[in-house]
């Protein structure tokens, strides 16, 4: 059986959107691959959300999980706000489970119990619990239920017609999604944003633990694995020095025994996509005068297409793997020079002509912090 929810959906394409006319409805969405989205499927998408937070919720009610957090009323009460233009408070953020009710805008006098729940008992407790404050505060009623509520009431007791209260004061995600549809294209976006931000977060808030009490997803998994790094005594690299004619002493030797150590425990105390990102500087590189890899900072922004520039810059200065400085040349911008915080100077030195000259990958030495080959 269709759900009310994809009943609507459904609907889409026979819905004529106030301020647009025929078919293909575009609404630009500023973002960095600046997409272009339909009103349709914008639309689409949010329908989808509340279809996945509705069935998670009745998966919830059968395993008697019916408590809702404060994220979950958080974001209900933003979703709303957008809906309705309403300007809902969380009642519950100065003390806990406030009675009666979650949200309140004072200005429209609209109170709102939010409930996994959808018997009529649960309603008439709802009223039965408001509270003197409320009542001054609040003439309108609503209770909402995160899911599907039943298909009818009776509700003929002297309690709801003390607060006006019929079977329209009592809403579902299909109440909302009605009321969606008819959104402009402004606040249309600004419920997509919404979406897109919060709704993952929610419906993990959602999970319901299995018999031992793990859920399905755990933020412990969420955090990447440190590489463990390959190294080894050094005595390839010795060997390759030696044959090019440069003498090692034993305090040499256990100087660049100690810096592959150390450059390893470096390179694997920085994220991947960081270590990558250095990776990518040392490709692109330009030797200057010093023989000290550089590149110009203006010439990186431009080639960069990630989110946080400054972000991996940052993580490598503090790790000593680059430095950035004013440019000596006249008309150029600020230049990026890169080292190598290893001790020895054998290993800052000569790391790149080996990496090269025996056909390695810059990739797998410093990307994947195998320095197994040395």
């Amino acid at each position: 059986m269709t759900s009310p929810v994809a009943r609507v959906r459904i609907q889409l394409d026979r819905f004529r959107y106030p301020g647009f006319s025929g078919q293909g409805y575009a609404l630009q969405l500023t973002t960095k691959k600046e997409q272009m989205l339909t009103r349709g499927h914008i639309v689409g998408l949010v329908l989808d959300h509340f279809t996945e937070l509705s069935e998670r919720i009745a998966m919830r009610s059968r395993f008697n999980f019916l408590d809702l957090n404060v994220h979950v009323e958080n974001y209900l009460r933003d979703l709303l706000n957008i809906v309705h233009g309403t300007e809902l408070e969380n009642l519950n953020k100065n003390s806990a489970n406030e009675a009666g009710l979650d949200l309140g805008d004072e200005k429209a006098k609209r109170g709102i119990q939010i409930t996994s729940r959808s018997d009529a008992r649960k309603i008439r407790k709802t009223l039965e619990n408001l509270t003197s404050d409320q009542k001054a505060k609040y003439s309108e009623i609503i209770v909402l239920v995160v899911g599907k509520k039943q298909g009818s009431y009776t509700l003929t007791d002297q309690i709801f017609t003390d607060y006006n209260f019929t079977e329209s004061n009592i809403w579902d995600m299909t109440t909302i999604a009605r009321d969606m549809v008819a959104l402009d294209s402004d606040a249309l976006y600004r419920l997509h944003q919404l979406v897109r931000k919060e709704a993952a977060r929610v419906l993990i808030e959602l999970e319901v633990p299995d018999e031992q009490g793990q859920y399905k997803t755990s933020g412990y998994e969420m955090w990447e694995q440190p590489p463990k790094p390959k190294t080894t005594d050094g005595a390839a690299f010795i060997k390759f020095l030696e044959e090019d004619r440069c003498e090692v002493s034993a305090k040499e030797a256990s100087a660049i025994r100690e810096g592959l150590a150390s450059l390893g425990r470096t390179l694997a105390g920085l994220p991947r996509i960081t270590r990558e990102f250095l990776v990518m500087l040392y490709e692109l590189r330009q030797d200057n005068s010093s023989g000290r890899p550089r590149l110009q900072y203006g010439f990186v922004e431009r080639m960069y297409r990630g989110d946080d520039l400054k972000g991996e810059i940052a993580l490598l200065e503090h790790a000593g793997l680059l430095d950035i400085s004013e440019s000596s040349h006249e008309h150029r911008s600020y230049e990026i020079t890169l080292y190598l915080p290893c001790g020895s100077d054998h290993l800052k030195d000569g790391l790149l002509h080996y990496v090269e000259t025996k056909g390695l990958s810059l990739r797998r030495v410093l990307g994947e912090v195998d320095l197994s080959s040395f």
